[in-house]
């Protein structure tokens, strides 16, 4: 109704009634849909969302991707309600379950596509011993002298440790942990 009334309805290009005949069906079609829910004011189910449990989980996973998982040790034992583990009123998402359920589905599609858990690597990036330091470096910010501008893609939304080492000073290093 509301793209109806704002004109959106029937798209552009498409044909449309002449005159006043798209008011007149927007108000016969709002005056159906009124009586429609007088008559039948039933809104629905109104049931809690429904997420899988470790059980269902496990056999979805196992039918759809021939994967066998350890769930029980990737996910926490599920809430019952009056000895059932499946109704959906007990089985509520907070924020750490949505966490665990996220954890499996990584090592779930680890085993599924047979991806290497992420392994330690290293890089190193080793600067001319002769560059200029007195003035800026056209990357870096105004107001700074010297530096270097070494660019690096992190391939995973990880914990990385950089070491710089000045070769001005031989013992002198810096350790990041970001």
């Amino acid at each position: 109704m509301r793209k109806l009334r704002a004109g959106m309805m029937p798209p552009a290009g498409r044909p449309r009634p002449a005159g006043d005949g798209l008011a007149q069906l927007a108000s016969w079609l709002e005056g159906e849909l009124d009586r429609a829910a007088v008559a039948r004011p039933y809104p629905g189910r109104s049931v809690a969302m429904h997420r899988l449990n470790r059980v269902e989980y496990r056999n979805v996973v196992r039918d759809l991707l021939g994967v066998e998982a350890d769930v029980e040790a990737l996910l926490p034992a599920d809430d019952s309600s009056e000895g059932f583990d499946n109704i959906g009123v007990a089985l509520r998402l907070s924020e750490s379950l949505l966490e665990r359920y996220l954890a499996a589905a990584r090592t779930v599609s680890r085993l599924a596509v047979g991806t290497a858990p992420p392994s330690v690597g290293g890089q190193t990036y080793r600067l001319a011993t002769d560059l200029p330091q007195h003035d800026r470096v056209e990357t870096l910010p105004f107001g700074t002298r010297g530096g270097a501008d070494v660019r690096h893609l992190f391939p995973r939304d990880a914990e990385y440790e950089s070491e710089v080492a000045l070769s001005r000073a031989r013992s002198a290093r810096v350790r990041f942990v970001r």
